[in-house]
């Protein structure tokens, strides 16, 4: 049997989505990890920040940093951009995030 500490270190699989980006060509992403998101701050640009993301969760196909730059270049204008908001909303970064954190911890009784 596991311990709580084996639970928490050990992590789990983070959640996967299938996207169409355009006809005939799908995407399977993931969220991030915590140590991917806060990464993500050692970029300057907002087009390396958006790399990164696509590199480290982009399961099928996988792509590496310059792979997800070639991307970036190539793309029409609206093609990532919702890849990055779902890769946002598996990782608990979207919008509402901290709204549903906040109601899901607000009802409880203090100890």
């Amino acid at each position: 049997m596991s311990t709580l500490k084996d639970q928490l270190i050990g992590g789990i699989a983070p959640a996967s989505e299938t996207i169409t980006v355009r006809p005939g060509v799908s995407v399977t992403v993931r969220g991030l990890t915590r140590v991917q998101m806060l990464a993500v701050n050692d970029y300057e640009t907002v087009t390396d920040k958006e790399a990164w993301m696509l590199h480290c969760a982009l399961v099928d196909p996988a792509l590496t940093f310059e792979e997800a730059q070639a991307w970036e270049r190539t793309a029409p204008a609206g093609e990532i951009e919702p890849v990055t908001l779902i890769i946002q909303r598996l990782s608990g970064m979207d919008e509402g995030a901290g709204k549903r954190a906040y109601k899901s911890v607000r009802g409880r009784s203090r100890s």
